[in-house]
């Protein structure tokens, strides 16, 4: 038997969200001996380029709408290159590319399509609800990112248990532990002060992210201690300016400082005494386990798959949505308290280690890829 072949097909990759994180380390790490990937993307920037550092097929299709000239277009040029390269599973990413990927199987004759869902389905509107309830019975598999995306999806889409498999999101420990620090005059210019206690955020600036209810807490917090900064790690999400400059006038402490977007997370979470995590909604955060792979304790809103990523008072603190007093209360109750700080930092290294490592999910995925072409 030679190579499986599979094409993965993502909505955009503009940066490491979630989504593309877990799309990047597939393609990385998975056994070049077995399996060969190739990956397109609808709309790229930058970051996309690091596929062809590791010798891997990727091109941007470029496209902004599947349904326009150009989509159609392209989607014939996926069906010459599934075609020419016998290409054996087809495995897409976002509601776009979910549509295409089953006209893609049709047209091309490719029965072993897998859906990856990443999210909670905030953003989903009632049309695309319709179009999955439809589309979802031509997936061979659907692979979800937590439990709880698994049980919504099947209340709102009515898929049976049977078609979909977890598959939790995985940590490279060589990439967590092997870190640079930072020097003195990255810090300088970042605006960070070492010599104070940091508690931080990561996330692209949407407001699913909550980032209101940590600046809210925040200024709690500086009310009673001073010795604190709080950062809030990332940048704003394409075409959300207005959020992004209404969180700035929001952080009018001088203690809340912004930190550009750091493509190394592992790095700048290194430098962290607390993670914070306020999600409204989360599928399964990467920000959560790459926090406790390097024994920092984490305070989470009770949200999608926070709650199977950390065990409430064993690992970190989970608190209830948009209630900035539970938020600040939960990381007041760590900072105070240095032995419960390292308690839940090495408890959360332990867990990470034993539930969610990179070795774990990719041996998981290499599984799902054979037993697709068996069924």
């Amino acid at each position: 038997m030679g190579k499986i072949r599979i094409l993965y097909l993502i909505d955009v990759f503009y940066a490491f969200g979630g989504a593309e994180r877990n799309l990047f380390d597939i393609v990385k790490y998975i056994d070049k001996e077995k399996f060969e990937p190739y990956v397109f993307v609808l709309k790229a920037g930058p970051e996309f380029a690091e596929f062809n550092k590791l010798g891997v097929f990727a091109e941007n299709l470029d496209v902004k709408r599947i349904y326009s000239p150009k989509g159609i277009k392209s989607l014939f040029k996926l069906v010459e290159f599934v075609k020419k390269e016998n290409v054996d599973i087809i495995v897409s990413y976002h509601e776009g590319s979910d549509i295409l990927a089953v006209l893609l199987g049709k047209l091309a004759g490719i029965k072993a399509v897998i859906s990856s869902r990443r999210d909670m389905g905030y953003q989903l509107k009632k049309h695309h609800i319709f179009i999955y309830r439809i589309i979802n019975k031509y997936f061979r598999q659907i692979v979800t990112v937590s439990q709880s995306v698994a049980q919504i999806i099947a209340q709102r889409e009515k898929v049976p248990a049977s078609k979909m498999v977890t598959i939790y999101n995985g940590v490279d420990f060589a990439r967590t532990r092997d870190v640079n620090v930072f020097t003195v005059e990255e810090l300088t210019r970042l605006g960070i002060d070492k010599n104070k206690k940091l508690v931080g955020t990561l996330a692209t600036f949407r407001k699913i992210k909550g980032l209101e209810y940590f600046i809210e807490a925040a200024d709690i917090i500086a009310r009673e201690n001073q010795h604190i900064q709080f950062l809030i790690i990332g940048k704003a999400a394409i075409n959300d300016r207005p959020y992004d400059l209404s969180l700035e006038t929001k952080a009018s402490s001088k203690n809340i400082k912004f930190v550009e977007f750091q493509k190394d997370i592992s790095r700048i979470i290194h430098l962290l005494d607390i993670v914070v995590v306020p999600s409204l909604s989360e599928g399964f955060s990467n920000t959560i386990i790459e926090a406790m792979a390097v024994a920092k304790p984490v305070v989470a809103t009770n949200v999608g798959g926070n709650p199977e990523a950390v065990i409430d008072g064993v690992t970190g603190i989970l608190v209830p949505l948009a209630d900035s007093q539970s938020l600040a209360a939960a990381i007041l109750s760590i900072l105070n308290n240095p032995v419960l700080e390292k308690t839940l930092g090495e408890k959360g290294f332990f867990r990470v280690q034993e539930k969610f490592s990179l070795k774990q999910m990719i041996s998981s995925y290499e599984a799902l890829y054979l037993s697709v072409l068996q069924k």
